[in-house]
């Protein structure tokens, strides 16, 4: 009797744990065996794969923490907000990794397409800074009219066509802080695609500074290359926070080897900045250059 309390104990249980754990393990660069698929929290109904991780998803926590340890985040610092919370738009196809702060679960983001997705934390928060990595190994797609991310509270619609809803009437006044690199967890592809900008920090009115010199190129990673066109237009755009002597941060763009069609238009236009001086001591005006 006691033996085949064991075989069944192995045959019913352990052995269906054991076979999901080799899965998950021979095939952990896939991340798709240990993926779990739900309805999004997003800004359409498409479905895709997502996850939280914690500790108990071992496998997928260990990858997590190996692009973690190697990858410098996008950083965005929020003020208390309220229900939903921190959130943002995600136009971009690949696989990426949202920290809320908050010292809860990872989120993991499957995206299987360069629709437009909203993610938010799903309740009210206090003050905290979000982090977000990607596997850029699996970033396969950008949106060619679509910003690659965007946490502009209003309606992103470019070329006649839209890019999510508004987000979170709150992010424009809660967001004090833009940091980290950008350009690490959104870089050039291999092919040469650039990822797009379009308003992606626009309408912040608590943004009060740029980030560093580093936000678009660091430790030989980012955005390098031909740039594209429009790509950073409006990125900064109707800032209010920004004081009327903001400089532009050395280093800005300086792994690009040239600017495509009209590619920072309107990139500092606000109400407060007329006019950005960049590196070179060159002065452009914001809603030309």
């Amino acid at each position: 009797m006691k033996n085949k309390r064991i075989f069944g104990l192995f045959n019913y249980v352990l052995k269906p744990l054991l076979t999901a754990l080799v899965l998950c393990v021979a095939t952990n660069n896939a991340f798709g065996t240990c993926d779990v698929t739900n309805a999004p929290q997003a800004a359409n109904s498409t479905s895709e794969g997502w996850m939280t991780i914690t500790t108990s998803n071992w496998v997928l926590y260990g990858i997590y923490t190996d692009i973690k340890n190697s990858q410098d985040p996008l950083e965005i610092t929020f003020g208390e907000t309220p229900a939903p919370g921190p959130s943002f738009i995600l136009n971009t196809q690949g696989v990426f990794f949202v920290d809320w702060g908050n010292g809860g679960p990872v989120l993991r983001i499957n995206k299987l397409d360069t629709q437009a997705y909203r993610y938010f934390l799903g309740a009210a928060s206090g003050a905290t800074t979000i982090k977000i990595y990607s596997n850029t190994s699996t970033i396969s797609a950008y949106s060619d009219h679509c910003p690659a991310i965007t946490f502009n509270p209003q309606k992103t619609n470019v070329k006649g066509q839209g890019c999510g809803g508004a987000i979170n009437a709150a992010v424009g006044s809660q967001i004090t802080g833009v940091g980290g690199c950008l350009g690490c967890v959104f870089p050039t592809l291999s092919s040469g695609a650039q990822p797009l900008f379009i308003g992606s920090f626009a309408n912040l009115s608590g943004l009060t500074s740029l980030p560093s010199g580093d936000f678009f190129y660091k430790n030989s990673k980012g955005i390098t290359g031909e740039a594209a066109d429009f790509q950073f237009a409006f990125m900064f755009h109707n800032d209010t926070g920004l004081s009327s002597n903001t400089t532009l941060p050395e280093g800005y763009f300086n792994s690009l080897t040239k600017a495509g069609n009209q590619t920072f238009y309107g990139m500092f236009s606000t109400s407060t900045v007329a006019d950005i001086t960049w590196p070179d001591g060159t002065i452009y005006c914001s809603t030309t250059k």
